[in-house]
């Protein structure tokens, strides 16, 4: 005697069965979406920056626009940024001094974007390239790379690094709990205790 699989079939299921079968699984998807977007990373001023005397406060950037995905004039090389991203990098580099008094070091990964962003947000101050602060040592397994790079011997307490979105993104979401798209010179605010633990502050609203 053949059994029948009609019973099995999830389209045979009773209305009320699939009904609550749907709602559990947008409520599971409305979850996590909450956990990651919802609750947006908080915006940060820079009395709290300031109030934080005993830690090392790390402000991530995302380099300026690149050339080889934009339609805009190039600095110079193409595999760099554009002369629209130049300008704006310089801008930015003008208001943090406005507010910081120069009060920090730079540092850049070794690709020609970040470089060339962090010279133009830099003007006459030094900036610092690091192989270590590359998209590549921006994961689970190589992040302590990366920490170690912007935390080794700084001149002051407060650094600020260029570098790339996937590394914005991976520390928002690990150590924040946040989704972030970075665009260009977007920036996240790190608090990074001697014990080289990372706290996500936020990012730096330069408005205020």
């Amino acid at each position: 005697m053949t059994r029948s699989l009609t019973p099995w079939c999830p389209f045979y299921m009773s209305r009320r069965i699939r009904l609550c079968w749907a709602i559990t699984l947008l409520a599971g998807a409305v979850a996590v979406w909450s956990y990651f977007q919802y609750f947006e990373l908080p915006k940060i001023t820079t009395g709290k920056i300031e109030a934080r005397e005993l830690s090392h406060i790390v402000i991530l950037y995302r380099h300026a626009e690149r050339c080889d995905r934009s339609q805009g004039q190039c600095l110079k090389d193409p595999a760099g940024i554009t002369v629209r991203g130049n300008r704006k990098a310089a801008h930015l580099g003008e208001k943090m001094r406005q507010l910081f008094s120069s009060n920090y070091s730079l540092m850049s990964s070794n690709t020609l974007r970040t470089q060339q962003s962090a010279s133009s947000f830099a003007g006459v101050m030094p900036v610092v390239v690091n192989n270590e602060l590359d998209s590549n040592e921006c994961t689970r397994r190589t992040f302590p790379a990366f920490i170690n790079a912007v935390t080794q011997n700084p001149m002051h307490k407060m650094q600020i690094v260029f570098t790339h979105s996937e590394c914005l993104e991976f520390f928002a979401a690990h150590f924040g709990h946040k989704a972030m798209t970075a665009k260009y010179l977007s920036n996240l605010v790190l608090d990074i205790d001697r014990h080289h633990h990372v706290k996500v502050l936020g990012t730096l609203a330069l408005n205020h």
